[in-house]
């Protein structure tokens, strides 16, 4: 699990990344992000790259927010993509549009990736 709070953390992550379809991912949150002239990336959005459940549960206690209602399936997502390998989901969890984006690689946890498939319906 990587949680990104920072720009720097989130530029290291591009760069450091070894996986040339999640640095593109990052890399578009980067500049999407970064456009926002005068805010911190906190202020704007976290943006987790994990593949379970209690890396999940890691991320509601982090944020304050729950992610799932109940076991089965998640709260109103407002963007859901599907990329080669990677899924990317969208939580907008206040009026001032402050989100979470979560970046979850198809071969993880069963359970979690059926949540996520569950969550682009």
């Amino acid at each position: 699990m990587q949680i990104i709070r920072t720009f720097e953390q989130l530029a290291g992550s591009v760069d450091c990344s070894q996986n040339t379809e999640i640095a593109d991912i990052l890399n578009s949150w980067l500049d999407r992000l970064q456009a926002y002239d005068g805010y911190d990336l906190p202020e704007l959005a976290i943006i987790c790259i994990l593949g379970s459940m209690a890396e999940l549960a890691a991320v509601e206690v982090e944020t304050g927010h729950q992610l799932l209602e109940g076991d089965r399936c998640f709260r109103p997502v407002e963007t859901a993509t599907r990329h080669q390998n990677w899924i990317e989901l969208v939580f907008i969890l206040s009026d001032d549009g402050f989100g979470v984006v979560l970046l979850v690689p198809t071969d993880a946890e069963p359970a979690f990736l059926a949540l996520c498939e569950q969550a682009m319906t």
